[in-house]
């Protein structure tokens, strides 16, 4: 009896635990994970269908989230289960991977989700079976910044400033700053003393993801000579390191006020780095934009600069133009490049400045382009020809004067200078010269002589070729110049004007007698000389 019982009472227990088998179970789970900012967490887990029927799991999941901060699980696809058979491994088991990039701009810590699987055969469902997931971020400081160098272009006595973003991509707060100066300490001052002093504003905390300003502040002295010098700056933050290299370059103070307001100029020809020849007119051709709200009075300036002896060489200046706002205008200008006090191995540029007429600090742009200078060997050019008076009577007396200089850089010997003009009669030539290579003083000739008009003359423009020959008269230049030989008509419609020195010049109109009409008054005008 006590034996029956016995039995009976082991069955009973047997098909408690058989009815206490789930219909679906997750099992082997790998569910908790601790991984760094960016690294890749590949979670597992195994489905076992403890059911004689077949079954199929579909997948609820929820994010993990630590406070305010959320990652997102992603989708986990359903799958099918074959019927139980009792061995490990077999068809009513499936494997379930999944993966999670770790953020680089969470808050290190324990972020907590889960999921749930629900299994689905003959009509009927499991009950649904959770499972715990968790990922673990390590506590890692990391940043990037916006930029891996900068470049400052300033004049001397000017102080210059560069934001960086700094972007806080690890998964700590960032709390502690700190920047200095790291490149060469030779590149922070020239050749007299002068200096350029870096100083840094830095942000005070940046949360994982959030981003804040890093400023590069650079002073330059005043009278520092104007080069490129290339420094580094070493940002540190919660002990991590990044470098900016920062390429200061010292230009002329082209706008008093550096650029300001709200003009915009570009220069469309010459080209950077297009080559010219000392003595060379070039055409600068510029656009300017007006982005204001008013109309702006607008004048063009362009300079011609030697950077390496810190020289301004020449400039010419357009017109004033009236821009309307929101429009533009071009601008044309003519410059006869320089031909000496100059080495061509130097650096040239050529800038253009636009600016409020009469009020540059109210608005000031500038573009700038590299010039080339090419100094040939062989080279004397004209520069000037003066006549004295420049329109004559036939039997008048005319003073010539014409300049030549040796622009190149070897000496020539036996230069000549020709004036020809055979409806004139004029036809005169200078004595033979020596002239001596660019650099030196005797480079240039002055060439003076007097011609009497001839008094059957025909009044009208007359065009003089000007001619000066050298390397034994195989290279030559010329230049037209224009006389004007005036008519009598010339002398009847002209006013007559008589001067006293010191006095004043009285003009007296060729027409005598003026009639007035009522109302009208005579004013009778002295100029003073």
């Amino acid at each position: 009896m006590k034996l029956m019982f016995s039995i009976v009472a082991m069955l009973l227990v047997s098909v408690f635990a058989v009815s206490a088998v789930p219909d679906l179970e997750i099992i082997n789970q790998q569910l908790s994970l601790t991984k760094n900012p960016g690294d890749v967490a590949t979670f597992s887990f195994t489905l076992q269908n403890n059911l004689a029927e077949e079954m199929d799991v579909t997948f609820n999941v929820e994010n993990l989230v630590l406070g305010s901060n959320t990652i997102n699980m992603p989708s986990i696809g359903g799958v099918h289960l074959e019927v139980y058979d009792g061995v490990t491994g077999g068809l009513d088991e499936k494997t379930i991977t999944f993966d999670i990039t770790v953020p680089g701009s969470k808050l290190a810590g324990d972020y907590e989700g889960g999921l749930t699987a629900t299994g689905t055969y003959n009509s009927s469902t499991t009950t649904p079976v959770p499972a715990d997931v968790t990922l673990t971020i390590n506590s890692v400081p990391a940043y990037t910044l916006s930029v891996a160098s900068v470049t400052l272009t300033t004049p001397s006595d000017n102080t210059m400033d560069y934001d960086v973003t700094v972007t806080n991509t690890g998964s700590e707060e960032l709390t502690t700053f700190s920047a200095a100066y790291t490149g060469d300490v030779a590149q922070l001052e020239d050749d007299d003393n002068d200096w350029l002093t870096y100083t840094f504003d830095l942000p005070t905390s940046i949360l994982p993801g959030a981003t804040d300003t890093f400023t590069i502040n650079v002073e330059v002295d005043k009278g520092m000579d104007i080069d490129t010098y290339n420094g580094q700056v070493t940002l540190t933050a919660n002990g991590e390191t990044r470098d900016v290299l920062v390429y200061t370059k010292v230009m002329p103070r082209i706008c008093e006020d550096g650029k300001v307001g709200n003009l915009k100029v570009s220069i469309d020809d010459p080209d950077d780095g297009d080559k010219y020849k000392p003595g060379e007119e070039i055409e600068i051709d510029v656009d300017v934009d007006n982005n204001d709200d008013d109309d702006i009075k607008v004048e063009v300036e362009a300079i011609f600069y030697n950077l390496d002896e810190d020289d301004e060489l020449k400039s010419v200046v357009s017109n004033v133009e009236k821009i309307r706002n929101d429009k533009s205008e071009s601008f044309t200008l003519k410059m006869i490049l320089p031909t000496s006090d100059f080495d061509e191995e130097d650096t040239f540029y050529l800038y253009v400045k636009a600016y409020k007429d009469g009020n540059e600090d109210d608005h000031c742009d500038y573009d700038s382009i590299e010039i080339d200078m090419e100094r040939d060997d062989v080279d004397v050019i004209i520069t000037d020809v003066v006549a004295t008076p420049a329109s004559a009577y036939p039997g008048d007396r005319v003073h010539f004067a014409v300049e030549v200089e040796n622009i190149g850089l070897d000496a020539q010997e036996e230069v000549i200078i020709s004036v020809n003009e055979p409806e004139m009669d004029l036809k005169a030539s200078s004595p033979r010269v020596d002239l001596q290579e660019y650099d030196d003083s005797d480079n240039d000739y002055r060439w003076e002589f007097t011609y009497d008009v001839p008094e059957d003359l025909v009044p009208g423009d007359y065009y003089i070729e000007v001619k000066v020959e050298f390397d034994d008269g195989d290279e030559y230049d010329t230049k037209l110049f224009t006389l004007t030989v005036l008519g009598d008509e010339d002398v009847e419609s002209s006013s007559s004007v008589s001067a006293v020195t010191g006095g004043a010049v009285a003009i007296t109109p060729a027409v005598d007698t003026i009639n007035l009409a009522e109302g009208q008054t005579k004013f009778t005008i002295e100029m003073l000389l």
